[in-house]
């Protein structure tokens, strides 16, 4: 039925027609106030003014600020309320198809003619809200974390963006959607909730003129009384018959409840009006024909506030009367029947992904013991590491390298695997997605027929069947999800293993010492010690050189010149040994642990520089010894 309360923008609609461009969303704005702003998709700075006749494009964005509102009027005659501090997209092409994408803020629907197979959706940041009632409030919060859908009359369908699951909301409920959390229902206070928007949807019917009040008043009360009438013709008929038509009996219902929402809005268009004409009744000087018009006009008012008040109890009883249902249409048990056989074809897909996701299950398991294993090991090696291992053999460490290495090999294995099964589960999350597709589709199909035959048999198995293998995909997703976390957690444990491997092998990284040159050296230590026994002797029997003989001088030359000559074969041996034990070292110089033949090298090198420096002592006293008895012989010999 048309609108009479806006009767100005429905005339705006019919002539804006032939002008209309390929984008106009057949929006228009029914009353603005405060700072109200909108501006196209494409350009973020483009923020203007609203004004009442602007022309409002597809993917238009409109904001209200603090203090501030907004109430639009749809193609379909539908009234859009937007709360302050709210924003929303216009995503609506046709008058079938009408979405609203709400970003934040809170918004009021009050659907009052759904065209055949149209549809009115509020599109938010966790989940849609599918309107099939009049009146319901959508709410998003600022984080767009948090999303609410509240009935005030008739029933959202609300779908969960993050699942796909599909959820009804009636009258006096509200559905509370929060991100990775479970949609809960609550139960709400009607008339509470509709005080909380008194104030936004009070300004229905400020924009029109005194002048317009009695057109209008005309109108509200001549389509008012033509829709009821007809809502009343419709029902009598349907009263006639012995078995009524599940979809006309809808039809009618919804029609009832429709006109109830169309009685709320007229109700506060009388009550707009209302106050303008006692304002002006109220206005000093006007004259008695003035004040008689004025007071025809409320009596006016009035008498159409109670017809239509009244036109509401009748509608409601209407709406209420639950007519005996015929038998099920052949084509509606043959819709069924296809239904229930496309679901079975879903539950036999669906078993499938099941049973190839046990393989996919124990070979994430299998995986997961593998990368234990070899944490094991690279773990036990680590702990060594840190606990100093210096003073093993050099064949500890080339050992536990190649243990290493050996291992390095198996987290690359590892990870082929996971990988292989992360494509794996791709693939299956690919095939359930659009199994969820389909049992979608099915489930609105079986909604949609349960509404019209909630007591038949077939149609409440197949809702039935439905929510089941809904419930068995949601929580083969969660399996699939479960698994590639997994999955994903080895690829990324096998990534860092190789890291660590590689580190601990450069860490074990030492220099080999040949056996031979330890020998070499110990043969050296050994010599050394030796002649250190001769050179003591050697330095006794010089000491003990009777100082009282004629050729003293001669003798302790010849002994000290024997003394030396093994004091330079021993450091001969010296610097063998230190060119041994240089060399071992300058490969040591970048290793963080010593072998225990390291420690060997340098435990040998240790004694035999300690000899050596104890024989340079004594080298440099008989070195000076032997300078003064070469100068007495040249004396004596002169």
């Amino acid at each position: 039925m048309r609108r009479a309360g806006l009767l100005v923008f429905a005339v705006f609609f019919l002539l804006s027609a032939c002008v209309v461009q390929a984008k106009d969303s057949g929006v228009r704005f029914s009353d603005l106030s405060g700072d109200v702003q909108v501006r196209p998709d494409e350009d973020r700075l483009a923020w203007d003014f609203a004004e009442l006749d602007m022309l409002l494009q597809v993917m238009d964005h409109i904001q209200t600020k603090q203090e501030s509102s907004a109430i639009l009027s749809l193609a379909d005659m539908t009234t859009f309320v937007m709360k302050p501090n709210s924003e929303i997209i216009l995503n609506t092409e046709s008058e079938k198809e009408n979405k609203i994408k709400l970003l934040a803020g809170k918004v009021w629907v009050n659907v009052k003619k759904m065209v055949k197979d149209g549809s009115m959706d509020v599109e938010m940041s966790e989940a849609v809200a599918g309107i099939k009632g009049t009146n319901i409030t959508c709410s998003s919060s600022e984080d767009r974390t948090e999303n609410r859908v509240k009935v005030l009359r008739g029933v959202a369908r609300v779908t969960i963006l993050e699942t796909r699951e599909q959820i009804t909301v009636e009258t006096g409920e509200e559905l509370v959607i929060k991100k990775g959390a479970k949609p809960e229902k609550q139960q709400i206070n009607i008339e509470e909730e509709q005080k909380d928007w008194e104030k936004q949807t009070s300004q229905l019917g400020q924009s029109i003129q005194l002048n317009e009040v009695p057109d209008v008043i005309r109108k509200i009360s001549e389509m008012e009384a033509q829709e009821i009438a007809r809502l009343k013709a419709d029902f009598e008929k349907l009263l006639s018959l012995d078995s009524v038509d599940a979809i006309d009996a809808l039809t009618l219902q919804k029609d009832a409840e429709r006109f109830i929402g169309v009685v709320l809005e007229d109700n506060i268009i009388l009550g707009s009006m209302k106050k303008k004409v006692d304002q002006a009744l109220g206005t000093p000087g006007i004259s008695q024909n003035q004040r008689a018009e004025m007071a025809g006009l409320l009596r006016e008012i009035s008498n159409v506030t109670n017809s239509i008040l009244s036109y509401r109890e009748e509608a409601e009883k209407i709406m209420r009367y639950q007519f005996r249902i015929g038998a099920l249409p052949d084509d509606v048990a043959a819709e069924i029947e296809m239904a229930v056989n496309e679901v079975n074809n879903i539950v036999t897909e669906t078993e499938a992904i099941q049973t190839g996701m046990e393989t996919i299950d124990a070979s994430v398991e299998s995986v997961q013991m593998e990368l234990e294993e070899i944490r094991a090991a690279v773990d036990a090696i680590q702990a060594e590491v840190n606990n100093n291992p210096s003073g093993r053999s050099q064949d500890w460490f080339k050992e536990s390298q190649e243990y290493l290495q050996n291992i390095l090999e198996n987290p690359e294995e590892l990870s082929e695997k996971a990988q292989a099964i992360i494509e794996m589960l791709k693939e299956r999350s690919d095939n359930v997605q659009a199994l969820n597709e389909k049992i979608l589709t099915l489930s609105e199909q079986s909604q949609d027929i349960s509404e019209l035959y909630p007591t038949d048999a077939s149609a409440i198995g197949l809702n039935k069947l439905v929510a089941q293998t809904q419930a068995t995909l949601q929580s083969l997703t969660k399996q699939i999800v479960q698994a590639q976390t997994s999955s994903q957690d080895v690829l990324k444990q096998t990534g860092e293993l190789q890291s660590l491997i590689a580190l601990l092998i450069k860490a074990l990284q030492v220099p080999y010492v040949d056996p031979a040159v330890i020998v070499e050296m110990q043969q050296i230590d050994d010599v050394m010690s030796d002649q250190m026994v001769l050179l003591q002797n050697e330095i006794t029997s010089y000491n003990s050189i009777d100082s009282a003989t004629t050729d003293i001088a001669e003798r302790r030359l010849q002994s000290s010149l024997k003394i030396m000559d093994n004091y330079a074969r021993v450091r001969r041996n010296y610097l063998s040994a230190q060119r041994l034990y240089d060399s071992i070292m300058r490969s040591a110089q970048t290793t963080s642990f010593k072998t225990s033949e390291m420690e060997d090298v340098e435990s040998i090198w240790q004694n035999v520089s300690d000899r050596f420096q104890q024989l340079g002592i004594v080298a440099d006293e008989l070195q000076s010894n032997i300078e003064s008895l070469e100068s007495q012989l040249r004396q004596w010999l002169d």
